[in-house]
């Protein structure tokens, strides 16, 4: 019978083989807890809101329609900034 050892008491792969196994191991379980962590934080984030975030809530639907008449040329300045001075005094 063929014995895997050779004269120097080491395996016939060779005598630091056992080491390149061990840090196969460690590297692994370090990937594997990487990877748990990273599900953990994405379940764990706040979902994102599906609204429109160019557009704020608290701005007044009359302002949007009375700039729009403004860049478009419908009013002059003078009156853009009396009816905006208008509709934010209430």
């Amino acid at each position: 019978m063929m014995n895997d050892w050779n004269d120097q008491g080491q395996h016939a792969m060779g005598g630091g083989g056992w080491i390149f196994g061990m840090i196969a191991m460690v590297l692994l379980v370090a990937v594997v807890v990487v990877g748990l962590v990273a599900l953990y934080k994405m379940g764990k984030s706040k979902p994102v809101a599906a609204s429109n975030s160019l557009a704020s809530p608290s701005v007044d639907p009359a302002v949007e329609i009375l700039k729009k008449r403004f860049a478009k040329g419908d009013i002059g300045e003078e009156e853009y900034l009396q009816r905006l001075e208008l509709l934010r005094r209430g």
